[in-house]
């Protein structure tokens, strides 16, 4: 009854519901959980889905693309204008 619930057709926790909604596309993206989408509440952010200089990882690949990454902590990335990520002087 605790055990975790798994994208494998079974129902794992024993409550009566195989995958306990994981199957279900909340946000209506035509990806669910079992196929990777990473926020079921946003139709923008699934696999797939075009990264956009938001600071959120859009194509739920595990890693924010290297334009939307703060390196030199000036709150600026290149995707915002910093032309000179290296210099937390120059944005």
């Amino acid at each position: 009854p605790d055990a975790t619930e798994a994208c494998d057709g079974i129902d794992n926790d024993c409550s009566g519901v195989v995958d306990d909604g994981a199957f279900e596309d909340e946000d209506g993206d035509g990806v669910n959980v079992c196929d990777g989408d990473c926020d079921e509440l946003d139709a923008a952010t699934r696999p797939g889905a075009p990264e956009v200089c938001d600071g959120r990882d859009n194509d739920c690949d595990g890693a924010l693309p290297a334009d939307e990454l703060d390196n030199d902590g000036d709150t600026f990335t290149i995707c915002q204008g910093d032309c000179d990520p290296a210099a937390a002087d120059v944005y």
